[in-house]
């Protein structure tokens, strides 16, 4: 991919261009009743369809260099693939187009996901300039593991992953401004339905306010919400060798021999006595006798390519 242009297409134009639609036949609809009293409410479509526009995500471009990321637009950055710490993404199974978070020593870049190339040609091809994990971000139980392996086996046969940061999802700009638009264009709506009706001046209140105030609160929780719930991840570790793994995760610790494997499952399933979390989902799961153990979606590399890694290790994939 190196020297390709890679720009991306906002959405939110086609969701804006059904709101204003149906704000205008809405309307139209309400004008249209006996004593039209109700036409006010079209300003809400209207409303959303202004925040969804306002609120989409800004253009990307950007060049793929030997050695880093050429942003052009927003602005001018760079991203030297040497500084990467982490290449991430929340992918649904399946799909070609996803967001992309790069985490480097600059800080932390997203890329949207509607690119005109592949994103998941993109994430590999990040994935492969990844540098490797540096020692202080693992975790210190694992260490002496890690060395056991590279002395035994060499380090090109040893991959060792370490939890990201705290960082929290990007949230999606176009439907927080759906929101506030729908909290402005309430308050909008009560004004011109009290001015105009007067006789009706406190409903119209009371349905600007408690839509309005419904709409503010959702927005700030969009927001606001991601931030409480990121949690710090670097102390979790994951080795994998020729002999098995070992794991640093919270309050799971141990080592595993690949004949104490009994299956590996992208993403996990439920199984009768287990508990799945909302970090699981897009994690990988380990059956062994008598339990099931879930390595989370919370590493420096993509869920997906640790899995591929897992496999090749046991029993030499033919499983």
């Amino acid at each position: 991919m190196t020297g390709e242009i890679v720009e991306s297409r906002p959405s939110g134009g086609c969701a804006a261009a059904i709101f204003s639609v149906l704000a205008v036949l809405l309307g139209a609809l309400l004008l249209a009743v006996p004593k039209n009293q109700g036409w006010p409410v079209a300003f809400l479509p209207l409303g959303i369809a202004a925040g969804i526009w306002l609120g989409r995500d800004r253009r990307v471009v950007f060049r793929i260099a030997e050695t880093r990321l050429e942003f052009e637009h927003p602005e001018e950055a760079f991203v030297e693939y040497e500084s990467l710490e982490s290449v991430t993404t929340r992918r649904n199974r399946g799909s070609e187009q996803f967001p992309i978070q790069l985490r480097h020593r600059g800080g932390t870049t997203n890329i949207p996901a509607e690119l005109s190339v592949s994103s998941l040609r993109l994430l590999h091809y990040l994935d492969e300039k990844l540098p490797p994990l540096r020692l202080e971000n693992l975790p210190d139980a694992l260490v002496g593991f890690r060395e056991e392996q590279i002395a035994k086996f060499g380090e090109d046969r040893v991959f060792s992953f370490g939890g990201r940061a705290k960082e929290a999802e990007p949230p999606s700009y176009k439907w927080v401004g759906a929101l506030l638009g729908l909290a402005l264009s309430a308050i909008f709506m009560s004004i011109i339905g009290s001015l105009t009706q007067p006789d009706s001046q406190s409903e119209w209140t009371h349905a600007g306010l408690v839509i309005g105030g419904f709409s503010a609160f959702f927005a700030l929780g969009k927001v606001f919400g991601p931030l409480t719930q990121a949690r710090d991840k670097r102390r979790s570790g994951l080795i994998v060798g020729p002999t098995g793994i070992a794991l640093l995760q919270g309050e799971t610790k141990g080592k595993m021999r690949w004949d104490e494997l009994k299956a590996i499952e992208h993403p996990p399933v439920k199984r009768f006595g287990t508990r799945r979390t909302a970090d699981s989902k897009r994690g990988i799961g380990l059956l062994v006798d008598g339990g099931y153990i879930v390595i989370f979606d919370y590493y420096n590399r993509p869920s997906e390519e640790i899995y591929r890694i897992l496999r090749e290790f046991w029993n030499g994939g033919s499983r």
